[in-house]
């Protein structure tokens, strides 16, 4: 399928690229210090190399996901004006991404990891209900015979990440929010709120600060 008008994507990779190549001094800054209020007065620390570095890769991530957005939001624009040969209306055509199922194997999985994973359990979650739960309610009414069928459950690992008030997500943000938060003690407290779960698996004692296993389907 082509585009209606392709003019409105050339001129997408100007307005995303003028930010970055305008302010390069202040820029810099940001990524190697910081500004704090001390005593009502405003003071500029330097970052370690380590939070320059998350700060660097914080501003990268923002960026991919707004240019992700803006793509497929001028796509979907432009497919709006096409008329569709079957006679659909304008606002069904657009574009869809579904990612479903990556099995990586990665020997340190990241905060980025355990969001793909969350948004796998929860569409694993929705293809269950959808697909089998829903058809099994429609058979059982119009008295059609349905073979007993145990599925798999996740619901364990979804409320491990997600639930409140003790979800890693949510013990995540409240880390987030405290000046003298620590890595250790967010594992603690995932530990000792969720170590009864079905889906909680402990790390080793060596590993107990830095570390946790979930147990998980998708």
């Amino acid at each position: 399928m082509s585009i209606a008008c392709p003019s409105r994507l050339a001129t997408i990779s100007p307005k995303l690229i003028a930010p970055l190549t305008t302010r390069m001094h202040a820029r810099t800054q940001a990524l190697l210090s910081k500004v704090i209020k001390v005593s009502g007065s405003k003071v500029r620390k330097p970052r370690s190399m380590v939070d320059a570095g998350r700060t660097r890769d914080s501003i990268c991530k923002t960026m991919y996901g707004r240019l992700f957005d803006v793509l497929v939001a001028t796509l979907n624009t432009e497919l709006m004006g096409i008329s569709g040969s079957d006679g659909s209306d304008a606002e069904d055509r657009c574009i869809g991404l579904l990612d479903l199922f990556g099995f990586e194997a990665h020997e340190k999985n990241s905060f980025e990891q355990l969001n793909i994973n969350y948004a796998n359990e929860k569409l694993q979650q929705l293809f269950i209900f959808a697909i089998f739960q829903v058809e099994e309610e429609a058979h059982t009414k119009e008295g059609v015979s349905w073979p007993s069928i145990v599925l798999p459950d996740n619901k364990f690992s979804i409320d491990l990440i997600s639930a409140k008030p003790h979800g890693i997500l949510t013990l995540l943000d409240e880390a987030s929010r405290l000046d003298v938060a620590k890595e250790a003690t967010f594992f603690e407290s995932v530990t000792e709120n969720n170590r009864k779960s079905p889906a909680f698996r402990l790390a080793p004692k060596k590993r107990a600060n830095e570390a946790f296993g979930i147990r998980h389907y998708a």
